[in-house]
This record gives structure tokens, C-alpha cells and sequence, in this order.
């Protein structure tokens, strides 16, 4: 694949034992770039420091469909992400040593983030709404371009 992308690279690639992997979930347009990066290169950092690294990538990598009735073992041991800006906010907090460490986000910029995420008090709101489809129109389109 390297020399796919770069045809001008004729040197020999070598080969490196194991899996590599990286796992990388995009955010929307919503998103604040620079914190966006930020998070990553935190995120990617946190990855090659952490302890046991390769055991927890062992641990986490699945080869298999885990959204097929035959692998749902696999998919009820996975962690699951946060549902709402609520959650994630929840999460934020439980795991901010790790932003917060080398400086890279200030305890104040946390704070906010928390705040603001709480804001939109959101928390079971896709069990408040389901089948109700004009509410949910209703807040896509208010929140479509969310600031």
C-alpha cells in the first residue's frame, strides 16, 4: 500500500511482526478542528505510552463481523461509546487526566466542554423520542449546523 500511494519509493519496505492497527472515528462537521486534532495526537500519544499496549490491542481486535447474530459474544464484551453529549461528557470527566496531561487541554477548557456538552441535557433523549419522528425532525433541523 505504501507504494500505491508513493509510486517514487523503490526502496525494499520492511516488515514489521504483528498487527498494526489504528482506529480512527471521523468527526462531523460540527466538530472543532483543532481540538479535534488535538484529541487524536492525545489519543495517539496515550496508545504508544500506555502499558500492555499490544495485550490491550489483542485483547480489542476482532476478525469477524461482530454485528452477525453468531458473533454477539464478541460485540457484549466491547465497551460501548457514549449514546449522548450527556454521556459524553460523563466520559470526558472520567478520563481527563489524559487530555489534561503535557498541558495540551487546560482544566478550564474541560470544564467547558463538560458544561456545554451538558447543556443540551440530552441524556435518554433516543429513548424519549423513538417513533416519534416529527420531534425528531424537529431537532435535526435545529441542530443540523450546531455551533
Amino acid at each position: 500500500m505504501i507504494k500505491d500511494a508513493n509510486p517514487q519509493e523503490t526502496g525494499r519496505i520492511p516488515y514489521v511482526p504483528g498487527k498494526q492497527t489504528v482506529e480512527l472515528r471521523s468527526g462531523d462537521g460540527s466538530a472543532d478542528i483543532y481540538s479535534y486534532i488535538a484529541g487524536i495526537i492525545v489519543a495517539a500519544q496515550h496508545g504508544l505510552q500506555m502499558q500492555d499496549a499490544l495485550k490491550n490491542a489483542e485483547k480489542l481486535y476482532m476478525d469477524v463481523n461482530i454485528f452477525d447474530d453468531a458473533h454477539k459474544d464478541k460485540l457484549a464484551k466491547l465497551e460501548k461509546l457514549p449514546a449522548s453529549c450527556w454521556e459524553s461528557a460523563d466520559v470526558l470527566l472520567e478520563k481527563r487526566a489524559a487530555f489534561e496531561n503535557n498541558g495540551v487541554f487546560p482544566a478550564g477548557f474541560i470544564d467547558n466542554t463538560v458544561k456545554k456538552l451538558k447543556s443540551h441535557n440530552d441524556l435518554k433523549l433516543s429513548e424519549k423520542l423513538y417513533g416519534k419522528d416529527e420531534e425528531i425532525k424537529e431537532l435535526v433541523m435545529k441542530f443540523i449546523h450546531c455551533k
